[in-house]
C-alpha cells in the first residue's frame, strides 16, 4: 500500500509541476528547472548499480540542458531496465523516474518493479537517489529502496554510477 501512495505521490507532482508551467518554465518555486518533455532530447542511459545485488541499466530519458545564470541544469524523465542475478534467478525491473542534476550535484526519484523470472514475484519500490555528477552526463549516487522486500532479496541500500549520453545531455557543455 505505501509503494502506490509513492507513486500516486510521484505521479501527482510530475503532473502538476508540468501543468503549472508558463513560458516553459515550471513554477516560480522551480523557476531553474526546464520541462524536459516540451524542449528536451533522446538520450541513453547506460548504468551499473549494487551493494549485494549487482546489476546493468540500461534505457531512454527526455532532458533538457540548460544554464540557469548560476548553475548548469540538466532535468530528465527516465525510462529503464535493471537487470541482475541472484541465486539462479534473473531479476528484471523496470523503472521510471525523474532527475535533476545542478552542477555537481545530482537528485532522482524513481519508481521500480524487480520482478524474479523464475518465481514470477515482484515487487514495488519507490528509490530516491542523491549524488555527486558531471553535469547530468556522469553520475555516482547513493539510493534507497523504500517498499515490501518480502519476495525478493532486493538490497534496500544501492551505489551506483550512470551515463547518459546524446543531444539533450551533451547540449551546452564546453569543456
Amino acid at each position: 500500500m505505501k509503494c502506490i501512495l509513492y507513486i500516486v505521490s510521484f505521479v501527482s507532482i510530475c503532473l502538476s509541476n508540468a501543468l503549472s508551467q508558463t513560458n516553459d518554465e515550471f513554477s516560480v518555486n522551480y523557476s531553474f528547472i526546464k520541462d524536459p518533455i516540451l524542449k528536451g532530447k533522446i538520450d541513453f542511459v547506460l548504468g551499473y548499480s549494487g551493494i549485494k545485488n549487482n546489476g546493468l541499466e540500461l534505457g531512454i530519458s527526455r532532458g533538457y540542458r540548460g544554464y540557469e545564470g548560476w548553475a548548469y541544469v540538466y532535468s530528465s524523465y527516465q525510462l529503464t531496465v535493471e537487470v541482475f542475478s541472484k541465486n539462479t534467478n534473473l531479476y528484471i525491473a523496470p523503472k521510471v523516474g525523474y532527475s535533476t542534476s545542478i552542477a555537481f550535484l545530482n537528485l532522482g526519484a524513481y519508481v521500480i518493479n524487480y520482478v524474479d523470472t523464475k518465481t514470477g514475484n515482484n515487487n514495488l519500490f519507490f528509490r530516491p537517489e542523491i549524488g555527486p555528477t558531471f553535469f547530468g552526463v556522469a553520475t555516482i549516487f547513493y539510493g534507497y529502496n523504500f517498499g515490501n522486500n518480502s519476495n525478493n532479496p532486493i538490497n534496500h541500500h544501492t551505489i551506483g554510477g550512470r551515463l547518459t549520453l546524446g543531444k539533450g545531455s551533451l547540449k551546452g557543455i564546453t569543456y
